[in-house]
């Protein structure tokens, strides 16, 4: 197999880096050893943002004197 380029991890940079090299018409061997997406979509950022959005939600929902605004304001 002939590669020009090898991108290490398909966390928030692997993926769009690999898709613009192929789309410039390099070939690319994307290696991840775990889960596409890395860390940040998996198991960091992305849980935790939704975690936290539903806590939110669930105590605007519990407070009545918080109805009438918006979740979080």
């Amino acid at each position: 197999m002939r590669t020009d380029v090898i991108v290490i991890g398909s966390g928030q940079a692997g993926v769009p880096l690999a898709a613009r090299l192929a789309e410039a018409g390099k070939r690319v061997l994307l290696a991840e050893a775990g889960d596409l997406g890395g860390t940040c979509v998996n198991n960091g950022c992305t849980p935790s943002k939704t975690m936290i959005a539903s806590a939110r939600a669930a105590t605007w929902r519990a407070t009545p004197d918080g109805w009438g605004s918006a979740p979080g304001k």
